[in-house]
């Protein structure tokens, strides 16, 4: 499932709507490119995008120490996914419309199969209720027209410990001053937990392929960066999500929103702005049980 900590988001509450445009703090409106292309929404080559997803989905099961990864993403790459989906949307019928964005646990196919070298896709999606279970009923999709993707690979990748990577301290970076939400989301995961899980994760070999969350959600979380003056979101692998559907812990994504600090993209675990929400989620869709 997507987790995130304190301040970290997976899935959106439906209730929540898109207000991009309407904010005057938002970065500048998507540049629409007349060129198709087929791409993930980080700027991986589809082609590209199906390979590295197959080598992780053949090999995960050899790598029983998998490197400890975060990615981190832009508000400028937030901002341009959120605007693209929505322009899509209004494109499209109500059998055949955008709904989300599915996010692969993936590996680069260049390099050796017992020790992965792992990273994430951002994956645009349909609602389709021909599949059933355990099929998503989220339908993978790559083409779309919009210059941000013409311009490479978006994301930071790192292994291991980095600057402002704060679940990766040897000592917890919760405090009881940061639940200072009152109704927070079903998708919340609380800051303690998120640390325990990141810290779980590496110590055996991955099961899960992916996460799915509402396109409603990447919209909240878009908003929420804005008002709070934030600049990115961390994507952390870890290991820790219970439940019935499951006989094991389960691997998850833990989102945590990022703050400018000197420079420096430090999580940031507060309550965002007016949302009653914390920013640490998971609770997404989860692969197996839902796949594209």
């Amino acid at each position: 499932m997507k987790k995130l900590v304190s301040v970290i988001f997976a899935v959106l509450m439906t209730s929540l709507f898109f207000q991009g445009c309407k904010n005057s703090s938002k970065t500048a409106l998507l540049q629409i490119s007349k060129q198709t292309v087929f791409t993930t929404l980080n700027g991986i080559d589809a082609v590209k995008a199906g390979m590295m997803i197959q080598h992780f989905k053949d090999f995960k099961g050899r790598d029983r120490s998998p490197m400890p990864t975060s990615v981190w993403f832009s508000i400028e790459t937030i901002n341009n996914i959120d605007t693209l989906l929505h322009a899509e949307r209004k494109t499209q019928t109500e059998t055949d419309t955008t709904d989300g964005v599915r996010i692969y646990f993936v590996s680069d196919p260049s390099i050796s199969t017992t020790q992965l070298k792992t990273s994430v896709l951002l994956v645009s999606t349909k609602n389709d209720d021909s599949f059933k279970q355990p099929q998503s009923r989220h339908r993978d999709y790559y083409n779309h027209q919009a210059l941000f993707l013409n311009s490479g690979a978006t994301g930071t990748i790192s292994y291991g410990k980095t600057p402002g990577a704060l679940l990766y301290e040897t000592s917890s970076p919760c405090s009881l001053s940061d639940n200072t939400c009152i109704n927070y989301s079903k998708h919340y995961v609380n800051c303690a937990d998120s640390y325990v899980w990141v810290s779980k994760q590496g110590k055996d070999t991955v099961n899960t392929i992916s996460e799915w969350f509402d396109l409603d959600f990447i919209s909240f979380l878009n908003n929420g960066l804005h008002k709070n003056k934030l600049d990115g979101v961390r994507i952390y692998f870890a290991k820790g999500y219970k439940d019935p559907l499951y006989t094991n812990e389960k691997d998850v994504f833990v989102l945590v929103p990022t703050i400018n600090d000197n420079g420096t993209h430090k999580d940031y675990y507060k309550c965002l702005e007016d949302s009653k929400k914390w920013f640490d989620y998971d609770k997404g869709e989860l692969c197996p049980f839902n796949c594209n």
